[in-house]
């Protein structure tokens, strides 16, 4: 079928399309979308045939029936399961029968912050935001406020006397907390400052975290370095303000951007460290617990990439690779996950949210390091860090479109030493930001080529008014698409072609 490549420039944005695309998996290394599909079809059969009579799940501990539930749930939902499945209808309705105070046993703090996520995952507003609302209420009056101050321990009665906390509970806290607030919760500002300040204070040197912020000299390790990841992404999120915002609502599009030194310095660390089938520097082993947590830091701070590691990619390898594939479970290995309903909860959480249809890629480029010459220099290309994030974080939550969207940063010079044009089929539109001139290698601009050709979009615009990144847009779309290859090119202020 011949395809017709129509170029477009509005004002300030620039528009370039090919006909016919749409959106695409993300596909795992060295296997089959079917093979990841068939393996979370296995899990999830899995831990039907695990629930209860009464709807719960269990993992052999009575008083951490109502967590496990919750998190069965959160991992069948995710995994395309909806309320009206049996299985899913049957759990939520254990949920909703708990009392007003419950849960309330050991370990309280994941109890509740588990049954806020799986509630919110089941998105029926109307049944469940005033328990949601509650359940909120009760994580924040259990974040510790004295020594440790941000953080949250197993037990959430009287948060300002206690002296405990460690980074494990917080990290669920705050995942909660985060749900809540989308489902229509009101969490202070205060809260999620005093836990940023908790993830800052106990920041290891070598960027990474461990247990608690008083650890005593205690390494870094993958599980606790990204929950601290995952947190300071999510609290980013909550502490912007309105500062700078015109009273026509336009964004301050052209101050310098903020730089969340320890989110990077975090992310510098499992660019390091990270290993799919090895929670580096741990005590323990937890491989499943730290792989969802690696899951959450990746998506959550919009990285495709942690260094050189495609996270999903070796994840998802490893997982597959591990499965039981007659009975359809995981095995895991250290506290908690040697119940397998757990492990596989934990196993599909990080495979489902994975293969999640890619909205946006966000276009990674720029002058490179010298001595690393994958690492960009300066953030032109990222001035906006989470306008992208946002965009999509907003659809996935309308009426017709899928539940889940997501989007990602694409570094262009991995993908043409990686997986070529597939890195950027991965969405459907390609976005492209900065304020300087956009320059590109040869081979980059043979990408973005290929991407068009391919079906895809490419939408571009500047952070602020800048006619250095329209003329090198210009450039850049002469060189890829030369005159007589597609429409002509003519551009105008009116945005006609």
């Amino acid at each position: 079928m011949s395809r017709r490549i129509r170029i477009v420039v509005v004002g300030w944005m620039m528009l370039a399309t090919v006909l016919g695309g749409g959106l695409r998996l993300v596909q795992a290394a060295d296997l089959s979308g079917a093979a990841v599909k068939e393996a979370i079809e296995r899990g999830k059969k899995f831990l039907v045939l695990q629930q209860a009579a009464n709807g719960s799940w269990s993992n052999g501990k009575e008083n951490e029936t109502v967590g496990v539930t919750s998190l069965v749930l959160l991992a069948l939902v995710n995994s395309g399961m909806t309320p009206q499945d049996v299985p899913v209808k049957r759990g939520l309705q254990y949920l909703r029968a708990l009392k007003a105070n419950e849960p309330n046993e050991h370990p309280e703090t994941y109890q509740v912050a588990l049954v806020i996520m799986a509630l919110s995952a089941a998105k029926d507003g109307k049944t469940d935001a005033v328990r949601i609302s509650q359940l909120a209420q009760r994580l924040e009056s259990g974040q510790i406020t004295q020594r440790n101050s941000g953080a949250w321990g197993y037990g959430l009665g009287g948060g300002g006397d206690l002296v405990g906390g460690d980074s494990s509970n917080t990290q669920f806290a705050i995942l909660g907390l985060r749900e809540a607030v989308e489902a229509g919760a009101v969490v202070s500002r205060e809260t999620w400052q005093r836990n940023r300040d908790y993830w800052v204070r106990g920041q290891n040197h070598d960027g990474g975290w461990a247990y608690t912020s008083d650890s005593g000299g205690q390494g870094s390790y993958g599980s606790m370095t990204v929950a601290g990841v995952s947190s300071l992404a999510i609290c980013e999120q909550m502490l912007r303000t309105d500062a700078g915002v015109s009273p026509d609502g336009t964004p301050p599009c052209c101050q310098d951007p903020e730089i969340n030194k320890e989110l990077e310095k975090g992310l510098k660390w499992l660019a390091d460290h990270f290993s799919a089938g090895n929670n580096v520097g741990s005590p323990h082993s937890n491989v499943l617990y730290y792989i969802y947590g690696a899951e959450r830091a990746g998506r959550l701070s919009g990285q495709r990439f942690f260094g050189e590691h495609d996270w999903y990619r070796e994840g998802a390898a490893y997982l597959v690779s591990m499965q039981n594939a007659v009975a359809g479970r995981w095995d895991g290995a250290g506290h908690g996950e040697t119940s397998p309903v757990i492990a596989t909860s934990y196993a599909l959480l990080f495979l489902s949210k994975g293969l999640a249809p890619v909205l946006v890629n966000k276009l990674k480029f720029g002058p490179r390091d010298k001595v690393r010459p994958l690492e960009v220099v300066g953030d032109d290309w990222n001035r906006h860090r989470r306008d992208v994030r946002n965009l999509t974080e907003h659809i996935s939550g309308l009426p017709k479109w899928p539940k889940l969207l997501t989007s990602q940063e694409v570094d262009i010079a991995r993908a043409v030493k990686s997986d070529g044009v597939n890195s950027l089929l991965q969405a459907p539109v390609l976005f492209i930001t900065g304020k300087e001139r956009p320059q590109f290698a040869p081979e980059e601009l043979k990408l973005l080529k290929e991407y068009l050709q391919e079906g895809g979009f490419i939408f571009a615009a500047p952070t602020c008014q800048s006619a250095e990144f329209e003329a090198g847009l210009r450039e850049v779309l002469t060189q890829i698409l030369p005159p007589g290859e597609g429409l002509p090119h003519t551009f105008s202020p009116t945005g006609v072609d």
